[in-house]
Formats: C-alpha cells, sequence, structure tokens
C-alpha cells in the first residue's frame, strides 16, 4: 500500500470516528505527541494509554500515531532546539556535539541528552495543549468538508 493511499484510509477513519470533536481532538494530541520521546517500540501502547488516562478516543490516537510517523525525525531536531532554548546553548555547539559523538566524549553527551529531555518535556505538554486546541477548533468547524475533501481529492 503506497503512503499517499494509507494516508487517504486513516484519514477517512478519522474524520468518520463517531466521537464528539473534543474527544477525537485530544486522542489525536495524544498519538501524536508520542513521537516526542524516544518510546523504543512502545509509542502506541504509550498513545493508547495517555487516551484512556485523559479519557478521550483510543482509535484517534492510533490513527494520529500512525499518522505522525513519518515526522519522528523533526520531532526529535524540534526537542533539540527547544532544549537549546532553554538551556541557553547555542545550535552550533549541540552540532559540534553530535559529531563529536563518534570519539564518544561524554560530556557532549550530556549535553545532548539534557537538552533534548527537556525540548522533549516541554514539547509534549506545549504540543499536547495547542494540537487538542486546534484539533478541536478544526474539528467543531470543518469535520464535513474535511471528509469530502479527502474522499474527493486524496
Amino acid at each position: 500500500m503506497t503512503y499517499r493511499r494509507m494516508a487517504k484510509y486513516y484519514l477517512l477513519r478519522f474524520f468518520r470516528i463517531a466521537t464528539s470533536p473534543f474527544s477525537a481532538a485530544g486522542g489525536f494530541a495524544c498519538g501524536t505527541v508520542v513521537h516526542f520521546h524516544l518510546t523504543s517500540g512502545f509509542g502506541l501502547p504509550l498513545a493508547l494509554f495517555l487516551a484512556k488516562l485523559t479519557r478521550t478516543s483510543c482509535m484517534a490516537s492510533s490513527l494520529a500515531w500512525a499518522l505522525t510517523m513519518p515526522l519522528v525525525p523533526v520531532m526529535f531536531y524540534l526537542n533539540f532546539l527547544t532544549g537549546d532554548l532553554i538551556l541557553r546553548q547555542t545550535t552550533p555547539e549541540i552540532l559540534l556535539a553530535i559529531r563529536d559523538l563518534t570519539t564518544l566524549k561524554f560530556s557532549r553527551l550530556l549535553e545532548i541528552g539534557k537538552a533534548f529531555i527537556i525540548g522533549g518535556i516541554l514539547n509534549t505538554f506545549l504540543g499536547l495543549i495547542i494540537l487538542w486546541f486546534l484539533g478541536f477548533l478544526f474539528l467543531k468547524k470543518y469535520r464535513n468538508p474535511a471528509l469530502n475533501f479527502v474522499k474527493k481529492y486524496l
């Protein structure tokens, strides 16, 4: 199955979920923010756990997890940038630290890890709030037009 066809299938399933826009948007946000962390294959169970914890749609969470899987490298880089911003490190220092990983300098490894973890935690909370709010507004207003668009053009 091509990526385009798979995306169409998952989007159709997402827009046809018979839950409230609040629950569907929350599930989508929970499924997306899981990718900010190294989950080592436990991303889907973690996304479902977050959806159950927040009492949102597990189906939307699993669909969002599958749809946003290709964005994992972008989300990891966003973790580094956010961590740099919080720790007041410059991005070239992080890039040098990543280059120095080949020589296994422990101090550089700690710089990268600290920036990644702090950035991941902050991105998770901000991403959850922003995606939930924007998803709710989108689904409340544009659920049916978006479903028709996906059917017709994808």
